[in-house]
């Protein structure tokens, strides 16, 4: 965990010099995401053989800086009408993406023990389908968003899963599905149009 606090910090330096250096983003997301994965991972741990006295650095704190840096690299990278580092780009989408699951996945933790907090579900969703459009828009490089459909496929998938997972009984969860298929509906043609 040390380790990683100190690379993260290293890279937080270098982005104050170089800010729109795509790489350098790319480096620190996955870094500080590292970071937030182990340090939840811990408190699973901890909560799940009741240690006391083992406690993480503050949860929301650690996942509202790395939402915070995500948003600073979408100012640094990624806009415009010049071509992006393509490759690079996708890649911190899909890091992105990969995270708004991971949060989903945290809230259905939560909901094993009483229902999933619908306002933050909802939230989370709402994230997803602005980084899926933001995605679509951005231009990029020959070949870069080649499989950026089969991505969002995946992760709208894989987040209609989880929320499935959760649903008491067949009745709520063919609402619940209905629900997410329409709203893949209307994201997607919002991104094909």
């Amino acid at each position: 965990k040390s380790a990683l606090e100190s690379s993260t910090g290293i890279l937080e330096l270098a982005l104050a010099e170089f800010p729109g250096c795509a790489l350098l983003h790319l480096y620190y997301l996955e870094s500080l995401s590292d970071y937030v994965y182990q340090c939840e991972g811990l408190y699973r741990l901890n909560a799940r053989i009741g240690a006391i006295g083992m406690e993480v650095d503050d949860r929301e704190g650690t996942f509202d800086r790395l939402n915070a840096a995500f948003e600073m690299a979408w100012k640094a990278v990624g806009r415009g009408t010049h071509v992006n580092e393509g490759m690079i780009v996708s890649e911190i989408y899909r890091l992105h993406g990969s995270f708004l699951l991971f949060r989903l996945s945290s809230v259905v933790v939560k909901s094993n023990t009483g229902a999933a907090d619908e306002s933050e579900v909802n939230t989370i969703l709402q994230q997803l389908s602005t980084l899926f459009q933001k995605w679509s828009k951005t231009p990029m490089g020959e070949g870069s968003n080649d499989e950026m459909m089969q991505d969002l496929e995946y992760l709208w998938g894989e987040a209609c899963l989880l929320l499935l997972s959760v649903c008491d009984g067949e009745e709520q969860k063919l609402k619940r599905k209905q629900g997410l298929e329409e709203q893949q509906g209307r994201l997607w043609a919002s991104i094909e149009a």
